[in-house]
Order: C-alpha cells, then structure tokens, then sequence
C-alpha cells in the first residue's frame, strides 16, 4: 500500500488537487494516534461523520517507523476491494460505509474482538448481546447470542441481526435495554 514518494511534502499535501502521484491518501491507525498522508472527498466525508478532520502529518513516514499500524483506512468503493487487497496475504477489507474502508489484519475484526472478551471473562456468546449499525457489524452480531440492529442502518445489516432497536438518534440502545429490564 505503502510507497515512497521523493518529496515527502508532496504526500502531506492537504490539498488533493495539488498532488502530484497516484497514490491515494490513506489514514494509518496506531494504539493511541492516526496518521494520513493526505487527503480527498471521501476520506475527509468519513471522518466528518464523526465531526473528525483527516490528521495529515509531515512526519507520515516517521509515523511508520514509530508505532504498529493496527488499522488503514482510505476513500474506497466496493468494485475496488479486489484491487486494494491484491497481493496481500493477511488483510481484510471491514466496511460501514460505502465509502470508504477499514483495512485491518486478517481475522481480527469486530466478532473476534468480542469473542475474546467473551472468553476472557468466561461468558457464553449466550450471554452477550452487540448492538450494531453497519455492515462491518455483521461479524459481531454472529458472535453474540443476540445481535441487535440499530433501525437507522440498511436492511442488509437488520437481515443479519437476531432483533431490532430504534435509531441511534432515539437512543435505540437504552430503549432496547430498558424494554427487556436489563437497565
């Protein structure tokens, strides 16, 4: 994914029209900071959802060096994932939005993560329920006993999920969680 470039302002450049190369501008994740080396529409409209602004860094390639990269995350559409992933081995593709993506190691997403907090703490998949609202959600919702589906997200995902809530926007958790007495 990564190649150098000669002039390493030219990749932080925040301004897509002025860049001169062909890579596209791409956000590194690490344990406690995210990195980009640029940015377009998608990638920033990605981060806007969270009222987030694209970190681009001068120092990307000092990032690299510096910190494991847990995550990649980049402006994408689906008709590209084949091409994105081509040549990797231990990489996947975890998308909420169609948009953009979430590039992360194989097998580790969001229904592993569960799972091993599961185990850690000696529960049952029984015993858990997930609350989810985008694709990238799937994986948890099979690794639950009850995979809840926000109602503001597609019905592909509500297709996936055990049951339903209100929107995120109506506090669809809590109302979940207060019709069944669990709160």
């Amino acid at each position: 994914m990564h190649r150098k470039v000669r002039d390493p302002e030219e990749r932080c450049h925040p301004n897509p029209r002025k860049r001169r190369f062909s890579e596209p501008p791409i956000t590194l994740a690490g344990l406690s900071e995210q990195c980009a080396n640029g940015t377009e529409k998608d990638l920033a409209d990605y981060y806007a959802i969270s009222g987030q602004r694209v970190p681009v860094r001068p120092d990307f390639d000092g990032f690299l060096s510096g910190e494991d990269i847990y995550q990649i995350m980049m402006g994408a559409r689906k008709e590209e994932y084949g091409r994105i992933l081509a040549g990797t081995e231990h990489a996947e593709i975890t998308a909420w939005w169609p948009r953009a993506v979430d590039i992360i190691p194989k097998g580790s997403g969001k229904g592993q993560g569960v799972g091993a907090i599961l185990r850690h703490f000696g529960l049952s998949r029984d015993e858990a329920i997930a609350f989810g609202d985008g694709r990238n959600d799937i994986p948890m919702f099979r690794a639950v006993g009850t995979g809840v589906a926000m109602g503001n997200t597609k019905q592909d995902v509500k297709d996936q999920a055990s049951d339903l809530c209100p929107p995120a926007a109506e506090d669809g958790i809590w109302q979940y969680l207060t019709a069944r007495h669990y709160i």
